[in-house]
């Protein structure tokens, strides 16, 4: 099957590369988490969406509440090739 992406929305965020130590295995799809990208919350992001930054992919492995005040979303991703 073939995937198709369109651009849904430019947004600002921070990309974190993840220190080889601390890289995981993200749930049954044994993605390897290479970045954190730190985002202002979202209601409509999930796991089959992704970042692109220039010609770098990074494909959405989880979505987490990012801090307290609900102001902030962490997407744990794996960078993809295009």
């Amino acid at each position: 099957s073939t995937y198709v992406y369109s651009a849904y929305a430019s947004v600002w965020g921070v990309v974190v590369p993840l220190r080889a130590d601390l890289r995981d295995e993200a749930g049954a799809g044994g993605a390897l988490l290479t970045h954190e990208v730190v985002i202002r919350r979202r209601l409509d992001l999930t796991t089959a969406m992704r970042f692109r930054i220039g010609a770098r992919i990074l494909a959405i492995r989880a979505v987490d509440d990012g801090d307290a005040t609900r102001r902030a979303i962490v997407c744990r991703c794996e960078e993809a090739s295009a």
